[in-house]
């Protein structure tokens, strides 16, 4: 399926759990210059290797709110806003993939974070760290792709349903960054700036709320949104057969729909497709475990965050000992 459910949902919502320590994500973190704008970056946790967390389109650091404190026990572990999202600067070019992982390494590099990394993604964000891998193998010790994009859902035709239903989503982020830019958006307005959470803690839900009021949240989601196809041609072009260790972990049941039964079928068949996809990134790695989720959910970070530690956990145990993946 397309990018617009993931997208909208992790603008809206965090997570399904009241966390205690969310405050971390009220605030910023470090805010790392990379040369005229500055990247808001959470490292906690000590050990080796360092994971650094990706998350989707629409999504910010907060998108790992259960996934990063469960790791951070054991391992360091980085988070990070990118450009225009929370407490990140925004960027006048467009956002693509490719300008993403450039973002990403001059960060890292930056904050003096010291890898081979661990690179965790879901989404829309595996793109961004599939391309970083490419450019810069010798700093990737292994990667967890979460749901993972395939580039050819983007490049390949769709079915009209599918194409009307991926409009939508855009041109509702668009509405919400017009009204953003007028001043105009207010609790509850059109879905753009939802109620409070009560699971989330005060100085969250009161950063959501100003978060979502700025333009600049939403002309990164639409600049993402709007370039995703050149991010996609961009991850394929750069498509290699990794040789380190990839575990890719997706939802393995078709998410329901409503409407006609020419949409079902339609929505129906870009599943099956999709789960095609899902099988074939086993190529991605010469040690690649594929990993299926009990659940339709396709924000498994924020939904079933304990199903995405445990696959972290289970790469960063055959890294350390030197061991392969799959059986």
């Amino acid at each position: 399926m397309r990018q617009w459910v993931t997208a909208l949902g992790l603008l809206a919502a965090t997570t399904a759990h009241a966390l205690p320590g969310d405050e971390i994500y009220a605030k910023p973190g470090r805010r790392v210059d990379i040369g005229g704008r500055a990247l808001n970056l959470y490292c906690t946790g000590h050990g080796s290797p360092t994971v650094v967390l990706e998350a989707g389109l629409g999504g910010r650091a907060s998108a790992w709110a259960e996934v990063q404190p469960a790791l951070a026990k054991s391992v360091r572990v980085c988070g990070y806003d990118r450009a225009g999202y929370a407490f990140s600067d925004p960027d006048s070019q467009p956002r693509t993939s490719g300008r993403i992982a450039a973002d990403l390494y001059a960060v890292l590099r930056n904050a003096k974070e010291r890898g081979p990394f661990v690179l965790i993604g879901a989404t829309f964000g595996t793109f961004d760290l599939r391309l970083f891998a490419a450019r810069h193998l010798a700093s990737v010790a292994g990667m967890l792709l979460v749901n993972p994009s395939p580039e050819d859902e983007e490049l390949q035709p769709a079915s009209p349903t599918v194409e009307r239903i991926d409009r939508n989503g855009l041109d509702h982020a668009i509405y919400c960054r017009d009204a953003a830019r007028r001043g105009e958006l207010k609790r509850d307005w059109h879905g753009c700036v939802p109620a409070e959470n009560p699971n989330y803690s005060t100085a969250l839900n009161a950063a959501r709320s100003r978060m979502l009021r700025r333009p600049e949240i939403w002309s990164a989601l639409v600049s993402e949104w709007q370039n995703i196809r050149d991010s996609a041609a961009e991850v394929k072009a750069a498509r290699t057969r990794f040789p380190f260790p990839v575990v890719i972990l997706s939802a393995d049941r078709e998410q329901s729909s409503d409407g006609n039964d020419i949409d079902k079928k339609a929505l129906h068949e870009a599943w099956l497709h999709w789960i095609a996809w899902q099988d074939a990134m086993k190529t991605l790695s010469v040690d690649c475990l594929v990993m299926r989720a009990q659940t339709d959910s396709r924000t498994l970070e924020t939904s079933n965050p304990t199903l995405v530690v445990d696959a972290a956990r289970r790469l960063i145990s055959a890294l350390r000992g030197h061991k392969r993946l799959a059986p």
